[in-house]
This record gives C-alpha cells, structure tokens and sequence, in this order.
C-alpha cells in the first residue's frame, strides 16, 4: 500500500513538473538556501561600545545634585533640564519647557506636586516609577531586567521614602525628587520588554489561537490592546506564516 501510494504521488509530482518528490520531507527545499551567506563586505564589524537604549548600565538621575541646568537663577528642584540618560525624555516625566510662559510653569510645578502618583511621594525623595504595583508581572519583569546598582537606588529611595512617610514628614525642599528627575526610568527596559511580548503574543496567536502573555485578554473583548498596537504587523507576520507552513507541506 505504501509503495502503490509512493508511486501515485511520483506520478504526480512529474506530472506537474515538480522537481521534488514528497519523500524528501522539504529537504530539497532546504538546499537550496544552505550555505549563502552575506559577503563580508556587508556585514558590520562588532563594535562592543555600542549599546541600546535597554543595555544602559549608568545611573538615573534622581536628585537636585543629578540636574545641570542653564543660565541665572535656574531651580534644579522644579525647573525643567534634559536628561542625561540615552532615552532622554523618554525616561522622564512630561515638563513644561523654561522658555514657556511663567503661569505655565507654575501650573506644571503646582501639577506635579498635587497629582497621583508623584504628588507626595516626590516629596519624599521617590520617583514615579518607584511606585509601580511590586506585584504586577510585567513590572517586576522589567525591575529584574535593571542592572544591580540600579536596583538598589530605586530600593534605597523606596525605603527612604517609606521611613520619612512613616514618620508623617516631608523631606527638606531641596531633597525633593526633580522635575527634570528620570522619573520614568523603566522605559529604557520597558521598551525591550514589550516588544518581546508582542512578539510572544503575535506568534502565540497566530499559530495556536490563544496566548499567556500578559495583555492578551481585555476584558473578555475579542479585539485586545496587544491586537490594537500591533496589527498591521500581525497581518504581515501571519501571511508569511502561513506560506511558510504551505510550502513546508506542498511541493
């Protein structure tokens, strides 16, 4: 039987002028493309001075002592300054430029000391991301995700905040977190983190119809917020997805 249906499939296949017989398992396919590689001329050299933005190792800034600002009377507790960190003003949160009219500014600084979640904890030396839920997974992903010595500055403003709230106090005003501070230092990883997860999710989905990752269920709704962020590139990863599962079972 096996032989009958081997010599079918044979038939077939030259009658359909294939040049690969269904034996092979895709291996013929295969080598095709084995062994091309790019010339060397092509491929960029290693340079291990680059780093990306989730690789950076240095410290955040967090104090007024962090802030180098510009021109007379510049406040390094509630003006506004560029971040010294590659991400820039991604890690940090948003300001109001000094170039802008002073009742702007007073609002923002009036803002940023009254509003959740940064009110009064930036009174107490904390920045914002360090008062993200501790129990939230993809939080905890991204704090493991720190080099060491940044791990322990967000535990050493965390416990020196807690002790001072403790004592129902506020710290000096020049101890105060910064505007300027990289109060969202967790992008610089939090970037990497959720791209890794969309691509979990997309390829979770698209090859079994469900998927763990965090986001993948928005409250019961067919439509997710992972589908919403990622959808033109679900539509391309899945049409190649399923060409490449097609030319793996069809010669």
């Amino acid at each position: 039987m096996k032989l009958f249906v081997l010599k079918n499939a044979t038939r077939v296949v030259v009658a359909r002028k294939a040049h690969d017989i269904p034996i092979n398992f895709g291996l013929l396919e295969w080598f095709r493309f084995a062994g091309k590689v790019k010339p060397a001329s092509e491929i960029e050299a290693f340079d291990s001075s680059k780093k990306l933005d989730c690789q950076y190792d240095g410290s955040y800034a967090a104090t007024s002592n962090d802030i180098q600002g510009e021109g007379e009377g510049f406040n390094p507790v509630d003006d506004t300054a560029l971040s010294a960190a590659p991400m820039g003003s991604h890690v940090q949160h948003a300001q109001v430029s000094n170039d802008q009219p002073g009742y702007l500014q007073s609002l923002n600084k009036w803002k940023f000391r009254m509003d959740w979640p940064h009110g009064n904890h930036s009174r107490v030396g904390m920045l914002c991301d360090d008062q993200n839920n501790h129990l939230d997974s993809s939080y905890d992903a991204m704090r493991d995700r720190l080099y060491d010595s940044q791990r322990q500055d967000m535990y050493f403003r965390i416990g020196r905040g807690e002790q001072v709230t403790m004592c129902k106090e506020v710290m000096p005003y020049e101890d105060w977190a910064p505007i300027a501070a990289d109060h969202r230092f967790l992008n610089n990883v939090g970037r990497q983190f959720q791209a890794e997860e969309d691509e979990k999710w997309i390829l979770d989905t698209i090859t079994t119809g469900s998927s763990s990752t965090a986001g993948a269920h928005f409250f019961g709704l067919g439509v997710t917020h992972n589908y919403l962020r990622n959808a033109d590139v679900y539509k391309k990863v899945k049409a190649k997805v399923n060409q490449s599962v097609l030319r793996s079972q069809f010669f």
